[in-house]
């Protein structure tokens, strides 16, 4: 499966969770288990396909928290881990600056936090921030990652995206309007993995699509049957470098 979906997708590798059940989250649903299994792969995968002296970008989501919760302790000599999306909160999950922390912690790396929100009230208070000289720096630094690691966000009522207020029901409204088929680092594609600009886009603080695709080092790590077309959609985009899946989703990615 690994090989099929590298070759079929252009991708430098594949990693595919065997999915089976998790004795530890007896109480979870079908869908937090699969993103936990996928995750604790991810994990893993880490070691391998981060390098000495590579400088990380780590977004936010469910399943990168659990991957930062999953990532074994061994060190990666000269790793620097940096945060690429503003902070964020959510009834459900910690801050977003929480995941570069923990992943920075367990390899040893040095961190840098992005030091502002997500999104901001209004366009002129974030472009303030963005001329900011620490946060300018801080900005400045996405240019300089060799890997970037983040999960893709499905598009349905439950979405992340909502529940932590970067954008409004009324707002996601207009992007589902305008073809939304997934949420990649806070921002709405489109099934071919173009980015719907909108009002959002100039009141975040994060990286954009534009320079996740030059980079072209993503490590996307997402599973499950509501995420298909999100995955679908990032792999379309040309933002993936290295995907981590479970194999039911792998096979449909496939087919």
């Amino acid at each position: 499966l690994s090989k099929e979906l590298r070759d079929k997708f252009g991708l430098a590798d594949a990693y595919v969770a065997e999915y089976g059940p998790d004795r530890r989250s007896p109480t979870a649903n079908f869908s937090t288990l699969i993103n936990q299994h996928v995750a604790r792969v991810g994990a893993m995968a880490l070691h391998e396909i981060l390098q000495p002296g590579d400088v990380v970008g780590v977004a936010w989501g469910e399943t990168i928290h659990f991957l930062a919760e999953e990532v074994p302790r061994r060190k990666i000599a000269d790793l620097t881990v940096c945060q690429m999306i503003g902070s964020m909160k959510t009834p459900l999950l910690s801050a977003a600056e929480t995941c570069a922390i923990r992943i920075a912690s367990q390899l040893g790396a040095d961190c840098n936090i992005l030091h502002t929100p997500a999104i901001l009230s209004s366009a002129e208070l974030a472009s303030a921030l963005r001329a900011e000289p620490i946060i300018k720096s801080q900005l400045e630094k996405f240019s300089e990652f060799t890997r970037t690691v983040f999960s893709v966000g499905n598009c349905d009522a439950n979405t992340h995206i909502v529940q932590s207020s970067i954008a409004s029901q009324e707002e996601f409204e207009w992007y589902k309007s305008r073809g939304a088929a997934g949420v990649l680092c806070g921002r709405f594609i489109d099934e071919e993995g173009r980015h719907i600009a909108g009002s959002m886009d100039d009141r975040m603080i994060g990286i954009s699509l534009e320079e996740l695709r030059q980079l072209n080092c993503g490590v996307l790590v997402a599973g499950g049957p509501e995420k298909l077309s999100a995955i679908k959609a990032a792999l379309a985009g040309g933002y993936v470098s290295h995907l981590v899946v479970d194999e039911n989703t792998a096979r449909q990615l496939l087919a």
